[in-house]
């Protein structure tokens, strides 16, 4: 049985009085914001930490769909490419011991950031 944990950074975007049609036609690149440390109760043993990230330039096809100029068509190349990039691959995933205290991780964030970590005993 696994246990997991979601949290995310909302950040508003300055999007001023463009329509949404023009302004998410545009690239907004993530800022910092900070590192965000996760604690979670556990009992002492192995764990298998996997920890998935969504976000500007995670898991993320459309900043290269904007980069290429939004072509009305995609080639076959560009739609591996987009595929590859949207393939949910962990962003970390490590293997730890925890102690009486349980298991506390840190996570750099960016703005719009949403992270899912998951944790299972190791094998």
């Amino acid at each position: 049985m696994a246990t997991c944990r979601c949290w995310w950074h909302f950040a508003r975007l300055a999007q001023g009085p463009q329509a949404n049609q023009v302004y998410f036609r545009q690239a907004h690149p993530a800022a910092a914001a900070g590192p965000a440390t996760v604690a979670v109760r556990l009992p002492p043993g192995r764990y298998r930490c996997t920890a998935c990230r969504v976000g500007y330039g995670h898991n993320d096809a459309y900043s290269q769909y904007l980069a290429w100029g939004r072509p009305a068509a995609l080639t076959p190349a560009q739609e591996a490419s987009l595929r590859a990039l949207n393939h949910d691959a962990p962003a970390r995933q490590t293997t730890v011991q925890v102690g009486p205290g349980g298991l506390t991780q840190a996570f750099d964030m960016r703005e719009n950031d949403v992270v899912l970590l998951k944790i299972s005993r190791a094998g």
